[in-house]
């Protein structure tokens, strides 16, 4: 991601404006004896090669969209294969049960940031016990992007 800029913000990919403030939302919890993940609609092998460079998220703490895959030992090494078809979306409803698939437990805290994280929240925030579930409404389009339920950017539904 170094090096890259976005068409668009005219800037490194890595020198977004939040950045700074995300990694202290994330450094936090950590101080207090929590684990951080990333639990996100997009692709989770592209997810994991960037997390811990840019958040400090190791790859095995990333819950993410993935295809299919196949273990393949007819060559000299073996290699994992990525089949053309879809494995798990972890977006609205899916979001729930990656984190119980991958994580195994019920989160205390969770910031979401579209209408495809609403189960997320949801699960959390009815746990028992003290839960808070935060949704971060993207109107910045100078900065970032401004997207919500009504730019054409997010899907509801």
């Amino acid at each position: 991601m170094d090096g890259n800029s976005h068409p668009s913000k005219n800037r490194q990919a890595l020198q977004r404006n939040g950045l700074p403030a995300n990694v202290g939302i994330i450094r936090l919890p950590e101080s207090n004896q929590y684990k951080t993940f990333i639990v996100s609609g997009g692709g989770i092998d592209f997810i994991r090669v960037w997390a811990e460079q840019v958040y400090g998220i190791p790859p095995y703490q990333v819950v993410g969209s993935s295809v299919k895959v196949k273990y393949d030992t007819t060559g000299t090494q073996p290699v994992f294969i990525k089949l053309a078809e879809l494995n798990f979306f972890d977006d609205k409803l899916g979001k729930p049960v990656g984190i119980h698939e991958h994580i195994g437990k019920r989160p205390v805290f969770t910031a979401g940031n579209s209408d495809g994280d609403y189960g997320m929240l949801q699960y959390t925030s009815t746990g028992n016990g003290p839960r808070f579930g935060m949704i971060v409404h993207h109107t910045d389009s100078l900065r970032e992007y401004a997207y919500d339920r009504k730019s054409g950017l997010a899907k509801t539904g």
